[in-house]
């Protein structure tokens, strides 16, 4: 007995169904939107505890300018913006406010702007993942998914993936 083509199409396309959710649930757990705003890939590095460095790509499609003003997690204690120096050889410097103008991207990085969560409840291992809530001042906050890299990761392992 043979199939026919549309058959075969549908019972493979079966298969991959649970696959395409998946995927889609992977997607959303990497984006998360706002007013115009898009925070993409957030993640940081496995940490031995005490603090982790939080990095994301920010894009704002919106009309106005976003304020980013601060973060929290239920992980950890403060969160603070912080600054890397261009020459790389001064202590990072702490930022009360990051403007992101309407039409642009900005990426925190590990060579950039990047947020510092203090006081870690517990060490983060490789293949963690915890939830943070980012402040947009006036805009509100956004919850974010947040990754966590292996510990000498330089950027997320879907770095250049689109959504």
């Amino acid at each position: 007995m043979t199939r026919s083509v549309p058959a075969t199409f549908a019972a493979l396309f079966a298969l991959l169904l649970p696959t395409l959710a998946a995927a889609e649930a992977d997607d959303d757990a990497h984006l998360s939107e706002l007013e115009g705003l898009r925070v993409l890939h957030a993640w940081t590095a496995a940490t031995d505890g005490g603090a982790a460095r939080i990095f994301m790509e920010i894009e704002n499609t919106g009309d106005e300018t976003a304020h980013l003003t601060g973060a929290m997690a239920d992980i950890g204690g403060r969160v603070t913006i912080f600054a890397t120096p261009p020459t790389g050889d001064a202590a990072p410097i702490a930022v009360d406010t990051v403007e992101i103008y309407a039409g642009t991207d900005y990426d925190l990085t590990p060579d950039g702007l990047f947020l510092e969560l203090a006081d870690l409840a517990a060490p983060l291992a490789e293949g963690d993942a915890f939830e943070m809530e980012i402040d947009f001042g006036d805009l509100g906050q956004v919850e974010v998914h947040v990754a966590v890299e292996e510990a000498d990761a330089r950027q997320h392992s879907h770095a250049g993936h689109s959504h």
